[in-house]
């Protein structure tokens, strides 16, 4: 028995034939099935489902995550060991992050932004810790205890080696 498919838009034709084509077309005849309503159906659910995965991802990039920090593009401080901070995309299109740790953030147009920003307000931090560690209270003072473990100062040479 051999088929034979003989496709239209939306609609498939079958036939079978048997030798003689004849006796079996008059036997089974030949049959016509619509399927257009069927596939306007899955296009119609395939786009339903594209949208829904747009606005998932849409708010993925919205929730906050984590990223390391191994630099803080300092002359005058670098981490010794990596600092995991949160950064969040706002609904006005800039970005924030912080550390829970420093207990501080940045925010910025753009991630780069943002992090020079959080950068330039942990080197901040550290300084005014640093020059008022004698009078900082227990929160202020837990943050010196850890800024102690993760940085060290730059210390600046001369060209003969001799520190400034």
């Amino acid at each position: 028995m051999e088929k034979r498919y003989t496709s239209y838009p939306d609609k498939i034709r079958v036939q079978f034939f048997r030798y003689p084509p004849l006796e079996r077309s008059l036997q089974y005849g030949s049959s016509y099935v619509d399927h257009g309503a069927e596939i306007t159906e899955l296009k119609e659910r395939i786009a339903e489902l594209k949208e829904h995965i747009k606005r998932i991802e849409e708010e993925l990039e919205k929730k906050p995550y984590p990223i390391v920090i191994h630099c803080l593009n300092s002359d005058r401080l670098e981490l010794e060991m990596p600092l995991i901070v949160t950064i969040e995309a706002t609904d006005q299109g800039s970005f924030v992050i912080w550390s829970e740790d420093l207990n501080t953030w940045g925010e910025g147009k753009s991630e780069d932004e943002a992090k020079e920003n959080f950068f330039k307000n942990v080197e901040e931090l550290y300084f005014d810790l640093k020059d008022n560690k004698d009078k900082l209270g227990p929160a202020m003072e837990k943050i010196w205890n850890f800024f102690q473990k993760i940085i060290n100062e730059i210390q600046d040479t001369n060209l003969d080696g001799d520190q400034q």
